[in-house]
């Protein structure tokens, strides 16, 4: 069997309640030694002040929060398990007992059983298998984000659609009617022309010769693979 390693602190919280839990069953079996009601935390925190303030005034023991179920913060100790033997020594000698013998069973490593081990195994691989979904889900995002605003030539995507050339391209697009020829420029239909398909520049040569340059966007070249691979 695998072991869990041991615990080496306990908090005041957790002590507390273990008190609770002892006294509680020290009163239902009526025993004839002092009984105790349940003490708050704040009384217990008093008496951890009270036994350890020269520890506390030296920075060995420190003070923390904890946040309660309403969302207020609250102080807590959190001590070793001797400290927390230490401030047993005001419980019941019933209590006391059952308290160190608790303690005890802190300090020794928990033996795991097979289900235990292989529901631990699950939460990890569980945990993994999060974690590379998370990775994949940022590198698609990257990848979109990376080729969203990237433009492609006639003659790049003829190549991707194993077309001969972009001429060869671009007659395929007329003949589908998808585009035209107006000024030596291929033009879109008015039915596909507003759909973010192209993207054109104007370029003015030192001639003066208006020379438009016409390059598909992500959203065109998708259509157009979906378009001619059917």
């Amino acid at each position: 069997m695998q072991l869990l390693q041991n615990k080496t602190t306990i908090s005041s919280l957790e002590l507390v309640e273990q008190i609770n839990i002892f006294r509680a069953e020290e009163r239902a079996n009526g025993s004839t030694d002092r009984l105790h009601a349940d003490t708050a935390h704040d009384s217990l925190l008093k008496i951890i002040r009270e036994e350890f303030e020269e520890e506390i005034s030296l920075g060995e023991i420190n003070e923390s929060n904890y946040m309660n179920e309403r969302g207020r913060e609250y102080p807590k100790f959190d001590l070793t398990l001797n400290q927390a033997k230490q401030v047993l020594v005001r419980e019941s000698k019933i209590v006391r007992k059952a308290m160190i013998a608790y303690i005890e069973k802190l300090e020794k490593p928990k033996q795991l059983t097979t289900l235990e081990i292989l529901e631990i195994a699950t939460k990890a691989e569980l945990a993994r298998l999060e974690a590379v979904e998370r990775a994949l889900l940022a590198e698609k995002t990257v990848d979109i984000l990376t080729h969203v605003n990237k433009t492609y030539t006639s003659t790049e995507i003829s190549k991707e659609l194993r077309f001969k050339s972009a001429n060869e391209l671009n007659k395929k697009l007329h003949d589908l009617g998808i585009q035209y020829k107006q000024n030596e420029t291929w033009v879109l239909y008015s039915k596909y022309s507003n759909l973010a398909y192209v993207d054109i520049k104007q370029e003015v040569l030192d001639s003066g010769r208006v020379v438009y340059h016409r390059r598909w966007t992500q959203i065109g070249r998708d259509f157009l693979i979906k378009l001619l691979n059917n």
